[in-house]
């Protein structure tokens, strides 16, 4: 399942650049649950970076500051694991 997200991730990253960004939220958001699933906190802080860059790239700026808001929750509660 990790290295599934961390390819779903790229895909995803690779489709938002050739703007195709319907393809590139399935395919982030695939990553994101995947890096959960493992339990894979820092790349899960990743993809909800990138969700929030693709959120304000639509002009979703509430959308982008909530998953900025989680992004740093999530490096939080790594902190506090690593800590």
């Amino acid at each position: 399942p990790h290295l599934t997200a961390s390819v779903l991730r790229e895909v995803g990253s690779v489709s938002m650049l050739r703007g195709n960004l319907a393809a590139a939220e399935r395919h982030l958001e695939e990553a994101l649950a995947g890096f959960r699933e493992t339990g894979d906190h820092g790349m899960a802080a990743l993809g909800l970076s990138d969700l929030g860059a693709l959120a304000f790239k639509r002009g979703g700026h509430v959308r982008a500051a909530a998953l900025e808001v989680l992004q740093q929750r999530c490096q939080q509660r790594l902190g506090e694991r690593v800590a």
